[in-house]
């Protein structure tokens, strides 16, 4: 009898784990102050607030000014006070934009996928973008308006497409003196759903190895060995190690703390904890492979975008992928190991239909103290 409750509770362990592969996944809230700047528009009653966002230009997801947006600890948007641009009262418009991606595996039941927010002030509509929706679209009534800017909340279950990004952009724009979002929120199935946070001190797993994994991370890790010290003469005869795929049993797992570099737009240096010797940085090297090389690093090859986990079946779990920030110069660029040697590649179309490639680009974060 013992053995059979063993057996069922194993069986309920595993029905309940295996989904976390297929959970709905959300980026981090981005933010844009708008390129059109401030535009001379009537406001004066409520079809012209409405009409208001035709006047909008929502920024392209790669441009350069999207920033990481403010957060309360909860993880939802919170702007009580965006600036004040706007001069004469219902008579000018000044937009700002708030983006993220979602990605829902094809195998989710996705009864609802709601996205509101508690107040908006002058106004805020909710867009939707993806392979039915190129150009973006609306739900009519999704806005939040003038007097009425208090909580709203759309369902999107039949907008969004499975098995694709999703990309959702809040329009906001001020049109008189107090300009604000506040309480931005994305709830899966009722259950509020927040990107998952990089901590401060961390190790990564592996997605998986020749095609295998297990529900917590392979038994590689990025990592380096120590009696693999290199020298490179023309930058001062300094030490380096190179980076690659581990097993704790003959060779050290890199603990790492993550270094702001720009706070505001995301970019990173990870610096050794447990370094051999001091001041280790992981960074890009000529041959586009990963080494541990002294100094913090002072351009894009040493500094890095945390990124959802480019394999879309880590959604859920504590996966993330690292783009590296301005190296190379066209971008999309993400680290990978390959034949155990970390290097980074270029997430292009080809790149992202090869599974290996996908998986081999998804590292599974685990905290260190």
């Amino acid at each position: 009898m013992n053995t059979i409750h063993t057996f069922i509770k194993l069986l309920v362990a595993v029905v309940c784990l295996s989904p976390a592969f297929a959970q709905v996944q959300v980026s981090a809230w981005q933010i844009h102050e708008g390129n059109e700047g401030v535009i001379e528009f009537k406001t004066d009653d409520m079809a012209s607030r409405i009409a208001a966002f035709d006047q909008a230009k929502i920024p392209e997801p790669s441009d350069t000014k999207w920033e990481l947006a403010k957060t309360q600890s909860d993880g939802t948007v919170d702007y009580p006070d965006l600036g004040k641009n706007v001069k004469k009262c219902a008579q000018q418009l000044d937009f700002t934009y708030f983006q993220t991606s979602v990605f829902i595996p094809k195998n989710v039941d996705l009864k609802t996928f709601t996205v509101s927010y508690d107040m908006a002030d002058d106004g805020a509509r909710i867009y939707f973008f993806n392979s039915n929706n190129k150009n973006g679209s609306y739900q009519k009534g999704s806005e939040l308006i003038g007097n009425a800017s208090k909580y709203k909340e759309v369902d999107l279950k039949d907008q969004l497409v499975k098995g694709e990004e999703n990309r959702i952009v809040i329009v906001q724009y001020n049109q008189c003196t107090n300009n604000s979002i506040r309480g931005v929120r994305i709830k899966v199935n009722s259950k509020e759903v927040v990107p998952a946070v990089l901590p401060t001190k961390f190790r990564l797993h592996a997605y998986s190895i020749s095609g295998n994994r297990v529900e917590k991370g392979s038994d590689y890790w990025m990592g380096y060995d120590k009696s693999a010290q290199k020298k490179n003469a023309g930058d001062g005869n300094k030490s380096y190690y190179e980076g690659k795929i581990v097993s704790p049993k003959n060779a050290t797992v890199m603990e790492f703390e993550k270094v702001d570099v720009d706070k505001e737009k995301g970019i990173i240096a990870l610096k050794l904890l447990n370094s051999p010797v001091p001041d280790l940085y992981l960074q890009v090297g000529n041959d586009k492979n990963l080494t541990l090389y002294p100094g913090t690093p002072a351009s894009g090859r040493g500094h890095f975008y945390v990124r959802t986990p480019e394999e879309k079946e880590a959604g859920g779990l504590n996966y993330i992928s690292l783009e590296t920030a301005g190296y190379p110069a066209d971008g999309g660029w993400f680290l990978r190991h390959e034949g155990y040697v970390l290097k980074v590649t270029q997430a292009n179309a080809n790149a992202r239909k090869d599974k290996v490639y996908r998986q081999d680009a998804s590292w599974l974060f685990e905290p260190v103290k």
